[in-house]
């Protein structure tokens, strides 16, 4: 029987095949050696880390409550009364547009605002 060609590549294909079959198997067979240390250092991990979630849920819940700090007494009408009070001075105080002329800062240039807004009224 003469050679095929291209036989010898699947001669080679078939080795490695067979090769990485041989060092799975190998790397398998390890493994195993370690599964009952992987699976106890497994069971320690969850067992720890359980134990830690159930003692921070005890001092989360036996944690003291913060005192109840009472607010001073408050006279509601007369609160009331000032805030009407401030409420009708302030809307005079915005509403008084000739009032504001009157005012001595418009007056008095030596104030920078004031003199920025006499200029620009000369330049327009």
């Amino acid at each position: 029987m003469a050679p095929r060609p291209g036989g010898t590549w699947l001669a080679l294909a078939a080795l490695a095949v067979l090769f990485t079959g041989l060092v799975l198997l190998s790397l398998a067979l390890v493994l195993l050696r370690f599964v009952p240390l992987l699976l106890v250092a497994a069971a320690v991990v969850h067992v720890v880390s359980r134990r830690r979630r159930r003692i921070g849920r005890r001092e989360r819940t036996a944690a003291p409550r913060q005192p109840v700090v009472e607010r001073p007494a408050v006279d509601w009408p007369a609160a009331k009364a000032r805030f009407a009070r401030v409420r009708q001075e302030y809307a005079a105080f915005e509403c008084a547009s000739l009032a504001v002329l009157g005012s001595s800062g418009l007056a008095d240039v030596s104030v920078s605002s004031t003199a920025w807004l006499f200029g620009s009224f000369a330049l327009a």
